[in-house]
């Protein structure tokens, strides 16, 4: 049976009278970018707690005790005078990702001061400059909006990306290899190379910044990477997995339903553009600067453009086996010692990964999409004393696998 819990205390699925699928805390839409999912449902006026904006709400599939398969907060109550219910919308969790700007007040303090490796960051590398390790700069942001349980899927940091060669001998670069130099961080999306000090006090620059959640999904979305929450326990936290299903035991009734349909693809071929500075000391600088923009790659006639956010631009660390400590990396040598765009939007050189999140094919190639849907019926009773006389409220969820029609 679902249960639904109100600030961890009330279970209210008694009084609930009507109920919308309930999600998973993420989706991913066709590029692999993720969404913060929501849900609304009507709870009777006969509970009496009061219902607020920023309460919690906890779906679960069997038992209180157990972990939820969904947290969040209410984000809109409105009483409806005809039905005598609360009309209620709830958030994932993950909106306060997207609460927080990624900005040099927001971040800095904690990527360094809870640093514990050179890897994880270091305020002066082999340029004399600051650089984050990605996964670290990921498991911060989640630790800064409250998530303090968070589990990286096993094989994530070790995942192959690519073969580079470097002084004459060839190397494996992993994702945990992965680094940003920390105050480009902060230039995101911004049409310039300028120290975040600029970036803060300039409303135009201001508004361009992005958020934790942001960032996060643009990483995901390049890696075939998903947010969810841990196998069923008594904690709450997060889980980041790649490509695959959640896994959630089911204890109720099951029904699944498959669906196919065909996406037709673009043509005219695709052209993308990497819009970065290749100085780095420009992002540390008050002046600013102009992005190179001519790091660019087009088939055929480049008609569709596969968009890129400016200045992302991965840095591979220097690896002891060439020579270098945690904290050294081989700097903006864009295309050739760093990941680059034709690659992560392609999704070529993630070994042992399909290009299920393939950007560039998903906009000119004609696709296959099946989608597999999951109902569970928690067969709820009739309640007496006026609570809810709903039966069968239904939680669902979708998985959309993306495969080339051949």
């Amino acid at each position: 049976m679902i249960k639904i819990k109100h600030n961890s205390v009330d279970t209210i699925e008694d009084y609930i009278t009507r109920c919308e699928s309930v999600p998973l805390i993420s989706e991913i839409n066709r590029n692999g970018k993720l969404i913060i999912t929501e849900f609304d449902f009507s709870v009777s006026e006969n509970y009496s707690t009061s219902l607020v904006i920023g309460d919690e709400i906890d779906v679960y599939l069997n038992t209180t005790t157990n972990h939820p398969f969904f947290t969040g907060s209410i984000s809109e109550v409105n009483f409806n005078y005809k039905n005598k219910t609360n009309e209620v919308v709830v958030k994932s969790c993950l909106h306060k990702l997207q609460d927080i700007s990624l900005s040099y007040d927001n971040l800095h303090a904690n990527l360094e001061g809870w640093a514990t490796t050179s890897t994880q960051y270091i305020a002066s590398d082999n340029f004399s400059l600051p650089n984050a390790q990605v996964l670290w700069t990921i498991e911060v942001m989640f630790r800064l909006a409250g998530f303090l349980n968070t589990t990286w899927d096993s094989e994530i940091a070790v995942k192959e990306i690519q073969t580079i060669a470097y002084e004459g001998n060839d190397y494996t670069m992993r994702i945990a290899h992965l680094k940003f130099d920390e105050n480009v961080l902060y230039a995101l999306n911004q049409a310039v190379a300028v120290n975040h000090t600029v970036i803060d006090t300039e409303s135009e620059l201001a508004s361009n910044k992005i958020t934790f959640f942001d960032f996060i999904s643009v990483f995901c979305s390049y890696i075939g990477a998903r947010i969810g929450l841990t196998n069923i326990g008594f904690a709450k936290e997060l889980s980041i997995g790649l490509i695959g299903q959640v896994n959630i035991p089911i204890i109720d009734d099951e029904t699944y339903s498959k669906r196919e349909r065909y996406v037709r693809g673009k043509g005219g071929g695709y052209s993308h553009n990497v819009v970065y500075n290749s100085a780095r000391h420009h992002y540390r600088d008050t002046t600013q600067q102009p992005l190179n923009n001519n790091v660019s790659f087009v088939v055929g006639e480049g008609k569709n453009r596969v968009p890129t956010m400016s200045n992302w631009i991965y840095m591979y660390q220097k690896i002891p086996q060439m020579g270098g400590s945690g904290g050294d990396v081989l700097g903006h040598v864009y295309p050739t010692l760093s990941w680059n765009a034709d690659d992560y939007l392609g999704g070529r050189n993630l070994v042992g990964t399909k290009g299920n999140y393939n950007h560039i094919d998903k906009e000119i190639t004609d696709y296959k999409i099946t989608e597999i849907s999951q109902t569970i019926n928690s067969n709820l009773q009739q309640f007496p004393n006026s609570k809810s006389t709903r039966a069968n409220p239904k939680n669902h969820w979708v998985e959309s696998v993306f495969e080339v029609k051949q």
